[in-house]
């Protein structure tokens, strides 16, 4: 029907991937968001889309490594060609991988979800979401004297990093609530601590 116009073919395409999606039918799904990229390899940005989309239901159907292969490659497809898209799929990656983090995290799989916060710092080093799960998890690990080190190593306040600056003052904020919280004594809090937090967390907001 469409195949004079491979543009109206490859959006129709793509419209019966999503249906299939829509109706939980992802195995067919993923092959049809295939035939898109097999089929018109000369729609950037349909294929892109397509490629995008098959992430997705790999992420949903639980393909998460698949899936976050899928946009590295799609990452480093687009880089010098067309870095709108890499830039895409980037976001896509950061959004994905702090969401796993996150899902971890409340399965208190501290140790995984750990892992993967630092996977996204390192990815987008400003990633404030990324930190704060870093710390967490570092917490309920009783790591948290390490990361306080950690974070003092990189000598944020010499390079005036806002981001790094919070996050100390963040993980001194969870060292002075440590022993009442994990030993169930709220008498336990350290002031002295708590104030280096709130002082430090004030400099990192002084900062544009």
């Amino acid at each position: 029907k469409y195949s004079g116009f491979p543009l109206l073919a490859a959006v129709a395409q793509m419209r019966i991937a999503q249906l299939l999606f829509d109706s939980d039918d992802y195995g067919a799904a993923l092959g049809e968001f295939d035939v898109i990229k097999s089929v018109y390899p000369g729609l950037t940005d349909e294929v892109f889309a397509s490629q995008m989309a098959k992430s997705r239901v790999l992420f949903k159907i639980g393909q998460n490594l698949q899936a976050f292969t899928l946009l590295d490659n799609l990452v480093a497809q687009f880089e010098n060609s067309r870095p709108d898209l890499a830039q895409k799929a980037r976001e896509a990656h950061l959004s994905s991988l702090l969401a796993f983090a996150d899902e971890l995290k409340r399965q208190h799989d501290y140790q995984l979800a750990r892992e993967q916060y630092r996977k996204a710092m390192t990815m987008v080093p400003r990633s404030i979401h990324a930190h704060r799960g870093y710390i967490e998890c570092s917490y309920y690990l009783h790591k948290i004297d390490d990361t306080i080190s950690e974070y003092k190593k990189l000598d944020p306040f010499h390079s005036k990093n806002n981001i790094l600056i919070y996050a100390l003052g963040l993980a001194y904020s969870y060292k002075a609530t440590e022993k009442a919280e994990l030993n169930n004594d709220p008498g336990a809090i350290d002031p002295g601590m708590l104030h280096n937090s709130s002082r430090v967390i004030a400099i990192a907001l002084s900062y544009d």
